[in-house]
């Protein structure tokens, strides 16, 4: 072998990338409205938001076929390439998508002028958590408990103790996160005007 003459060590420059690398695109909607009322000292508002979002993708990663030469064979990575004597291989089965979330909410407030010179306020939010949900059901859910226990999955028998999947008792529908509706947040308020 010529000292001068570098060899090659791989042979990513001769494997070109895929033409179409999927899609991503979310439709996002939502729903929104205010209303006031006054009555003498009192200012009452309330509202409510609720925004759908959808997450679709299809994606390509490592769809393609990614085979490896390293010379491990006839002593050079070129050499490997043509002969086709692979040293590794990887593919991947690409990431479909369908998620989806939804995100209510509502409030109500009171703003009282107690005094000429003194206005409390008080109200409160509902700002329940519901979790992302998958429609295709790609979901999981891990429980040391049900490790400890040895319990199995009854929709994939052949699953590891303590993991379980849409279907199964004690799953959250089609999300590994559990929903959370009695969230409310108390807002209470002064305003003083000390100098009047």
């Amino acid at each position: 072998m010529n000292a001068s003459c570098p060899v090659a060590n791989q042979i990513s420059a001769y494997k070109a990338a895929p033409g179409f690398l999927g899609y991503d695109y979310e439709n996002s909607y939502g729903a929104s409205e205010e209303f006031a009322w006054t009555n003498g000292k009192h200012q009452v508002n309330a509202g409510f938001t609720f925004t759908n979002v959808q997450m679709n993708n299809d994606g390509l990663f490592q769809l393609n076929p990614a085979p490896t030469f390293n010379g491990g064979w006839t002593g050079q990575t070129l050499s490997d390439f043509i002969t086709g004597n692979v040293d590794g291989y990887s593919q991947g089965n690409g990431q479909l998508g369908r998620d989806g979330q939804k995100q209510p909410s509502a409030y109500i407030q009171d703003a009282w002028k107690v005094a000429p010179r003194l206005q409390l306020t008080g109200g409160l939010r509902w700002d329940p958590f519901l979790p992302q949900h998958n429609k295709y059901s790609e979901d999981s859910d891990f429980s040391l408990a049900d490790y400890a226990a040895g319990t199995v999955s009854k929709q994939y028998v052949n699953a590891p103790p303590g993991i379980t999947f849409p279907g199964d008792a004690g799953f959250n529908g089609r999300s590994d996160t559990n929903y959370h509706y009695a969230e409310f947040a108390p807002r209470v308020g002064f305003v003083w005007d000390i100098t009047g």
